[in-house]
């Protein structure tokens, strides 16, 4: 300290004194901005609180809810195998009877052929039917024709045999 010029000491001490009590004010309004700064954050913290807990209850839901479906998934895993192997089971059986099927077709395919030359054929033969009914009625007409006549031969043979038998017999009588 310079004590030759208390004047000045005084003075510089004033100015000190009012820059420090200018700074103080400075400060003072730095610290109530400051104050409603922090009250700002401590809302925003306190907001952004409320919203981790509500994010926290709804990660903690959706966890538990994860869960369930992961037991779910793991609870239907066997039933889905169950459940492939009987499609496949019913899926070969299908296919077999499928194939049976398809032998059938051609079977009723090749038989609805056959029938339908059997029914051609059945045509033809009843077209020729007149025909051989007429053929048939022709020979027996033939055959009665025939008979006919052999009885008739045989009759006049018989009658002449019996007439020889009758000359011979008598002829030996007389002699």
């Amino acid at each position: 300290m310079n004590e030759s010029n208390p004047i000045e000491e005084g003075m510089r001490l004033v100015r000190e004194i009012e820059s420090l009590e200018q700074g103080n004010k400075v400060l003072a309004k730095e610290l109530r901005g400051l104050e409603f700064t922090l009250l700002d954050k401590k809302k925003e913290a306190s907001a952004l609180l409320e919203d981790s807990e509500e994010q926290k209850k709804t990660l903690l839901d959706l966890a538990c809810k994860e869960s369930d479906l992961v037991q779910e998934i793991e609870f239907y895993e066997p039933e889905k195998r169950k459940l492939d192997e009987i499609y496949a089971e019913f899926s070969a059986r299908y296919d077999s009877n499928m194939s049976v099927l398809e032998g059938m077709i051609k079977d009723i395919g090749f038989m609805k052929g056959e029938i339908g030359a059997l029914i051609m054929k059945m045509g033809m033969l009843e077209e020729e039917i007149p025909d051989r009914f007429r053929d048939a009625d022709n020979l027996d007409k033939k055959i009665k024709g025939t008979f006919i006549r052999a009885l008739n031969h045989l009759q006049n043979r018989i009658d002449v045999v019996e007439r020889n038998a009758k000359v011979l017999y008598y002829k030996k009588e007389d002699i």
